[in-house]
């Protein structure tokens, strides 16, 4: 267990990996790091011109108008933790309405 850990660890100082709790027994390894993914993201809203739109975690990980993104199918935890990025930077506002979760980009 200890060479696993070690392992994260190293993912974790690169920002592949974040541990999910303190006792490190769970964690969430990346494919890019969220903020990579943040920037893919709003590449693609500037290109299809989305700012001032709302749109559902749905539409952009799941329809098929994103199909050929590399954001499509995206665990929506690292999506989320991508639109918290963006957030911060005021790029877009994250919307929870009646269990269902969207974005308005800016």
């Amino acid at each position: 267990m200890n060479s696993i850990k070690f392992i994260v660890d190293s993912l974790v100082q690169k920002r592949f990996a974040e541990w999910m709790d303190k006792n490190k027994e769970s964690c969430l390894i990346y494919s890019r790091p969220p903020d990579q993914w943040a920037q893919i993201i709003y590449d693609y809203v500037k290109e299809k011109s989305l700012q001032n739109s709302i749109l559902t975690f749905y539409e952009m990980l799941e329809d098929e108008k994103t199909g050929d993104r590399e954001f499509h199918k995206l665990d929506e935890l690292i999506f989320l933790k991508a639109l918290k990025i963006l957030e911060k930077s005021g790029k877009c506002a994250v919307i929870e309405m009646d269990g269902n979760k969207g974005v308005k980009f800016v």
